[in-house]
């Protein structure tokens, strides 16, 4: 999927770019016989999740993908730019790690300190229990 939208009017401009690109593409959930020329849409979340999917535009040829995100980022329309190119959705990606903090390891190592003296104070009991 390259591009969605709860109007379907902005897919259908969308894909009029790529057409005038040459980029081949396709809208899913667009308009047919079967569906009303005119649909109620709403950008809230919560609504968007009770009606049906939002239109989609997909493109055809995995050749064309690059020239379609560079129109995509021309206009405006493409979110957020992650750190490095990807085809995994967003669910997939691991979040970018950030550098390790000397506070962070100075508690990392007394809890682990922590664990020890504990356990050893664990094993000491079960002795003298059983002594």
């Amino acid at each position: 999927m390259m591009f969605s939208s709860a109007r379907l009017e902005n897919v259908e401009q969308v894909k009029a770019l790529f057409d005038a690109a040459g980029i081949e593409c396709r809208i899913i959930g667009g308009r047919s016989y079967k569906t009303y020329s005119r649909r109620g849409f709403s950008y809230n979340e919560k609504q968007a999740v009770l009606d049906e999917p939002q239109p989609q535009l997909w493109v055809s040829r995995a050749d064309d993908y690059r020239a379609a995100r560079e129109i995509l980022k021309q206009q405006g329309l493409l979110e957020g730019k992650s750190a490095e190119p990807s085809y995994l959705p967003e669910s997939y990606r691991q979040a970018p790690k950030r550098a390790a903090k000397p506070a962070d390891r100075l508690n990392k190592a007394r809890m682990l300190l922590l664990v020890v003296v504990i356990g050893l104070i664990v094993i000491q009991g079960i002795r003298l229990m059983a002594a």
